[in-house]
């Protein structure tokens, strides 16, 4: 998710701002908006092109010696961390975040620690703010669409199937859900396919630390677990369908 950020007036006189092309002077501001809370971002222009420039006529190839002239006049730095590469945008002191989220490693190869936030289970936005910080980065084979074709370059992840499923067994099904899954209850199985689209569906869940806090939050719902007086017991369907796992991470289920 985006974020607001803040430009001071000094940032049009700036010497290496004029030394800028006027479009590159637009991505700049672009990178800021998705970039966490330590200026950093993916290098990846297909991506950037996407998230600043969707729908104008750029390429991708634009895109990448822009960010070269952003980096050659000193307002990015490149750095690998785990075998990824990454741009920071220099002079992030200068933006004032009251309760950071670090999403990316920095150059030691970790991403620094967040102070702790309010416990409300949704994705980072203005008005509401990130209950779990990532783990380690993503990794994995470029991302599909439906028609098979590559979507940006993006790298996903392989999801870890099994691994969430033994995280649910052990935090939801052995506390009191009806059934436990086994292999044969979720290769090809609609929630195979609905758990795979929410672990798409953002960055921030592509870790299996993610998913085990997910379900400890689950866990500490009465209604969820069937602690109610009118017992309703979910099961993994119902868990990973878009509409309920949307309301559980809005709040709607707990006190």
């Amino acid at each position: 998710m985006a974020r607001i950020r803040s430009i001071k007036p000094e940032f049009w006189t700036s010497e290496q701002i004029a030394d800028c092309s006027p479009i590159a002077r637009l991505l700049f501001i672009g990178i800021w908006s998705f970039s966490d809370d330590q200026g950093v971002h993916p290098a990846n222009v297909k991506r950037l092109k996407m998230e600043v420039f969707p729908g104008d006529e750029i390429s991708a190839f634009e895109i990448g010696a822009l960010v070269d002239e952003l980096i050659n006049g000193g307002l990015l730095t490149k750095y690998t961390a785990n075998g990824i590469i990454y741009w920071r945008v220099t002079g992030w002191h200068h933006q004032k975040i009251d309760q950071p989220t670090y999403k990316y490693p920095d150059e030691s190869g970790n991403v620094p620690n967040s102070p702790p936030k309010r416990r409300v289970f949704a994705e980072q936005s203005p008005s509401v703010q990130q209950v779990f910080t990532p783990g380690e980065e993503r990794k994995g084979e470029d991302e599909k669409g439906e028609d098979g074709s590559s979507l940006s370059g993006i790298r996903i992840p392989n999801c870890p199937h099994m691994k969430i499923v033994e995280l649910y067994n052990n935090t939801l099904a052995n506390n009191g859900l009806p059934v436990a899954i086994t292999p044969s209850l979720w290769e090809g199985t609609p929630r195979q396919a609905s758990l795979l689209a929410r672990w798409k569906e953002s960055p921030d869940r592509q870790t299996v630390d993610w998913w085990q806090r997910f379900f400890l939050y689950v866990q500490k719902s009465d209604f969820l677990m069937g602690r109610t007086d009118k017992p309703f017991k979910i099961d993994a369907e119902w868990l990973f369908k878009k509409a309920n796992f949307i309301k559980i991470m809005e709040g709607k289920y707990h006190e």
